[in-house]
């Protein structure tokens, strides 16, 4: 497949929302730019530092969504289902990011609900992307190796309540900690934060303003006072214990969540005090939490939307009579190693035998409505493996192959299942030759007879980029 062409984001930032929008989608764009794709923010309103911030990342500025995209991404409260229907209507492909699951999202064709707590529940009868798998961490909280908590009384406080902090409530929570001695405050502002010069004001604290290294002044800290928004999730993939605390309505899911999974817990006088005295706590509230999210959720949201609309599901026996069917089509024929047709009793006992198989990975491929191929990955040697694929007769010419090779593959990578995919594919077969071209595969090896083509997790990743 070719780049990925270009992503628009549709978000704002600003005092009352806040940065959180923007910066959990620069996660989306930094993963779209590293397989090749451009990145346009359609925005309204940016805080200056914000606006600095994106132009460094090489994401592109405008108010309005361009006319060619290859999807475009809603994130934000203020949107309405109308905004949503008007960019379906313009043609485009819509992915809504959404935490609450109280509004009309039956514009989109994916929803993502990136928060841990997120599941199908949710969202009846709409595709989408849900659970802490997706959730949208930038690179520079993902390439962070975990913090280590250290034995005794913690010596340090983080104290972050968003980007944006409205109520100042920041100034509330220095205010209650006025009365501990002896423990370092170190105080993180976002870009939208209008208080910033009350807090200048205050004694004994460290002050800083939308820093370049987020994560450097996170993992200072022995344990962090933080509002229960998308913060947690990079808290939580530092390993930074958390003491939450819910300033917003929209917060109150995730603020359950840790807790009831004592992945954090709630700001009181009484946890506080629990927090600074036992590194017991501390450790186990940071082992949960980093359970919690493992920091790929962005390139999976990526490769996802590159994919679309295909979705993979594992075969199971009630495919046997469709996959025959496919498999002596007389085109998947001409184009198969062994051109010879396969009869009933031999097909059914060879795809029992690949169910049962641990070493190998089978897939049933499909475009939301119907199956449309499958995709067969068997372990040969550790570590390797090697994929066979066919599309049904009906889906051919509808550009699914090289989407096909791609998401299976870097599923099974994601999986664990192998660290190498390897094809090979017969010189006549012009179009999987291709495909396996477009899905972002080099060849290894040919003879007079094929071509083989491998790929690896780190290779799959940047190889549109190229």
């Amino acid at each position: 497949m070719s780049k990925p062409g270009t992503l628009c984001i549709r978000a704002d930032a600003g005092e009352k929302i806040g940065v959180g929008h923007v910066m959990r989608c620069l996660a989306l764009a930094q993963a779209w730019q590293d397989r090749g794709g451009d990145v346009v923010l359609a925005s309204q309103n940016l805080p200056e530092a914000l606006r600095q911030r994106l132009a460094a990342e090489n994401v592109a500025i405008q108010s309005e969504i361009p006319a060619t995209t290859a999807f475009v991404v809603f994130d934000g409260y203020h949107f309405s289902a109308a905004d949503h229907q008007a960019v379906k209507q313009a043609g485009h492909k819509l992915l809504i990011v959404d935490d609450l699951a109280d509004s009309n999202l039956s514009a989109a064709d994916l929803v993502l609900n990136h928060n841990a707590y997120a599941g199908p529940s949710m969202y009846p009868g709409r595709r989408g992307l849900y659970g802490g798998r997706f959730t949208l961490l930038r690179r520079e909280f993902t390439a962070c190796a975990p913090k280590i908590i250290v034995e005794g009384v913690a010596q340090s406080v983080l104290i972050t309540m968003g980007g944006g902090d409205p109520r100042n409530d920041t100034l509330a929570v220095l205010h209650q900690l006025a009365v501990v001695t002896g423990l370092r405050k170190i105080v993180l502002a976002g870009a939208a934060n209008p208080h910033v010069e009350s807090l200048r004001g205050i004694p004994g604290i460290e002050l800083h303003i939308n820093p370049p290294d987020v994560p450097a002044i996170m993992r200072q800290a022995d344990f962090a006072i933080t509002a229960a928004g998308s913060t947690c999730w990079e808290l939580a993939t530092l390993g930074v214990p958390m003491l939450v605390n819910v300033i917003a309505d929209n917060q109150a899911g995730i603020a359950a969540f840790l807790t009831t999974h004592d992945a954090a817990a709630t700001f009181t006088p009484d946890a506080l005090h629990e927090m600074i005295s036992r590194t017991d706590l501390r450790q186990r509230l940071a082992r949960n939490a980093r359970a919690l999210v493992d920091g790929s959720g962005a390139g999976r949201v990526a490769e996802s939307l590159m994919a679309h609309p295909l979705l993979l599901r594992r075969a199971v026996p009630d495919d046997a009579k469709q996959l025959h069917g496919w498999a002596n089509d007389p085109t998947t024929r001409q184009a198969s190693f062994n051109t010879e047709p396969i009869p009933w009793e031999t097909h059914v006992a060879w795809f029992q035998r690949r169910l049962a198989d641990e070493n190998c990975a089978f897939f049933i491929v499909e475009d939301g409505t119907q199956a449309v191929g499958t995709v067969r990955f068997d372990r040969r040697e550790a570590a390797v493996a090697e994929i066979s694929l066919s599309l049904a007769p009906a889906a051919r010419g509808r550009g699914f192959g090289p989407k096909l090779i791609r998401f299976a593959t870097f599923t099974v990578f994601d999986e664990g299942f192998c660290d190498e995919v390897r094809g090979r594919v017969k010189h006549t077969n012009t179009p999987s030759l291709r495909a396996f071209e477009r899905a972002g595969f080099g060849k290894r090896t040919q003879d007079t007879e094929s071509v083989e083509f491998t790929a690896t997790a780190a290779s799959l990743a940047t190889s549109l980029s190229k």
